[in-house]
């Protein structure tokens, strides 16, 4: 999820990325992770548009609706047609991907990146969603010591909101964060994850199998 945010910065985008892995992966590799991430990408951008189609078909209903009462012509329906076929012909991430980025100031804090997606959302109306979601920080009031203490009963109920898989994402980024750089086995983090990943999918079985017995 972390490529996937860099991915939607507007000054980076894949290119950044590809030229932040030359170094360290051949092209194979290179070129396996560009496709996960922008497969990634399209999974969330997908789900959002499904989720958003109820609203698209409602407001189509009644762009027919006003066009009926001011009785248009067939020319002026023409070319609103030929005005949005470029548009639907190409999905957003295609047209966010190949558009060009954005540039970089020598001052880099002075850009905001949600800010720059709330001014483009009519430009990416789904696409600023994803980067809404995949950008904004959830709040919380839990210290940051009490966040990445291992230590016992320091996060229990009543001193923390966050989520189990929150926490030990937070765990998780503190010991990367303490970590010597070195350069990553692609190939063999991608098997870790999918033998986590079959774990996980045995112990629902096991979790439905269990329900199925009780009921």
């Amino acid at each position: 999820m972390l490529l996937v945010a860099v991915v939607l910065d507007p000054r980076f985008k894949l290119e950044f990325l590809e030229f932040c892995m030359e170094g360290m992966y051949d092209e194979s590799n290179i070129k396996l992770t560009k496709e996960k991430v922008r497969a990634t990408l399209q999974r969330i951008y997908d789900w959002h548009a499904g989720n958003s189609r109820s609203l698209t078909i409602g407001m189509e209903a009644d762009d027919v609706l006003v066009c009926a009462n001011a009785r248009m012509d067939l020319a002026t329906s023409w070319r609103r047609h030929k005005k949005y076929v470029p548009l639907e012909s190409m999905s957003e991430v295609d047209r966010y991907l190949t558009s060009p980025i954005e540039g970089i100031s020598e001052d880099k804090n002075t850009f905001d990146i949600l800010g720059w997606w709330k001014i483009n959302a009519t430009r990416y109306p789904i696409l600023s969603l994803v980067a809404k979601d995949v950008l904004a920080i959830p709040v919380t009031s839990v210290a940051s010591e009490s966040a990445f203490s291992t230590g016992g009963c320091v996060l229990n109920p009543f001193r923390t909101s966050l989520l189990p898989n929150t926490v030990e994402a937070l765990v998780c980024t503190h010991n990367w964060l303490r970590l010597t750089a070195k350069p990553i086995d692609l190939l063999a983090s991608m098997k870790e994850i999918k033998q986590y990943d079959a774990l996980d999918a045995e112990l629902f079985k096991v979790a439905v199998s269990e329900a199925g017995h009780k009921s």
